[in-house]
């Protein structure tokens, strides 16, 4: 295990069964970690339900028993949003972003950086 989190998770294993909503799913790493400490405690990965919830990483979606693909906000109705892929992590989009007279965000989000994604 590599994560900081790690002994936080480690005392979820004193329950006997664990419910996780991962917003923000990406590729997995969280389901990764937590199922990995479980196993290293001698449980099954079947002790986690978990939901995962991510509107760009397709990978991720066997990781979880029930996978979300879309963008989380709260909104009155199901509506379009930019979603702005950054260009050197892919793990930090974000539909929180300040836009600049170009179009653009900055360095990191530039004005060709956008999709559009369902709220």
């Amino acid at each position: 295990m590599t994560s900081t989190i790690v002994p936080a998770l480690k005392k979820l294993t004193s329950y006997e069964k664990v419910n996780v909503i991962d917003v923000g799913a990406a590729r997995g790493s969280f389901i990764e970690e937590l199922a990995g400490v479980f196993v290293e405690a001698g449980l099954g990965d079947n002790e986690i339900y978990s939901i995962g919830i991510d509107p760009f990483h397709r990978e991720a979606e066997e990781k979880y028993d029930t996978f979300i693909r879309a963008c989380v906000d709260n909104v009155e109705s199901p509506r379009e949003e930019d979603l702005y892929i950054h260009d050197k992590d892919d793990q930090a989009n974000s539909l929180c972003i300040s836009v600049l007279e170009d179009g653009g965000t900055g360095e990191f989000y530039p004005a060709d950086s956008r999709e559009k994604y369902g709220c």
